[in-house]
């Protein structure tokens, strides 16, 4: 009981310390941003001799944006297939993205 109510004070203290809000009202949080690299010359030769795929697909929905990864697997029956697994950010960029651009969209506006 002793422990509970050492960690609820501690928890209090730091919550009541903290900033909950910016001049904006709104909730203060981490932004979360990717940027899809461009693939290799390597990995680009190799795409085109059906070697290698990108696996890699940015989605950029103005707001927030989704990344989709691509899995080719070989089931046990060795037939193949893909598996698409989607991440969600506060924003995607793709590989033609320039860094002014990336920094205009996330950066300029919390400076």
């Amino acid at each position: 009981d002793d422990l509970r109510r050492r960690h609820a004070d501690e928890h209090a203290e730091l919550v009541a310390g903290a900033p909950s809000t910016d001049e904006e009202g709104d909730e203060m949080r981490i932004r979360v941003i990717v940027r899809k690299r461009p693939m290799s010359r390597s990995e680009s030769s190799a795409a085109e001799r059906g070697e290698e795929t990108d696996v890699v697909q940015p989605l950029d929905h103005g707001g927030y944006g989704r990344v989709l990864v691509h899995q080719p697997r070989t089931r046990l029956d060795l037939t193949r297939e893909v598996e698409t697994i989607g991440f969600a950010f506060d924003g995607v960029f793709d590989e033609r993205s320039d860094n002014r651009g990336i920094y205009d969209r996330s950066v300029r506006g919390l400076i």
